[in-house]
């Protein structure tokens, strides 16, 4: 199996615990942060981001995970959606926005 590609959506409190369990999955690589504050998305040790598509583009990952809260998760869907990833996790429900 080929290393998986992770990007992740978010930097605040709980992404913590995400960013260190996709840490020990062997041949999984974390390859971007995403969140409005790039020092809290630079605060992850891993490339920073503050827009989805432009760390999408950059860092062609598998699976995006989604550690935002619900208001955030239809657009961040729909956005991987068109991107064509291989996963999309999503924590939380999307709310009353169907995709």
């Amino acid at each position: 199996m080929s290393i998986r590609r992770v990007a992740c959506t978010g930097a605040g409190y709980f992404s913590q615990f995400h960013y260190e369990a996709w840490s020990r999955i062997p041949k999984v690589k974390v390859v971007g942060a995403l969140d409005k504050s790039i020092a809290l998305a630079e605060n992850t040790g891993h490339p920073a981001f503050t827009n989805l598509c432009q760390m999408l583009v950059a860092t062609q990952p598998h699976v995006l995970d989604i550690v935002t809260p619900p208001s955030t998760h239809a657009e961040s869907i729909t956005i991987a959606l068109e991107h064509r990833l291989e996963a999309i996790i999503c924590q939380k429900p999307c709310g009353d926005r169907i995709v």
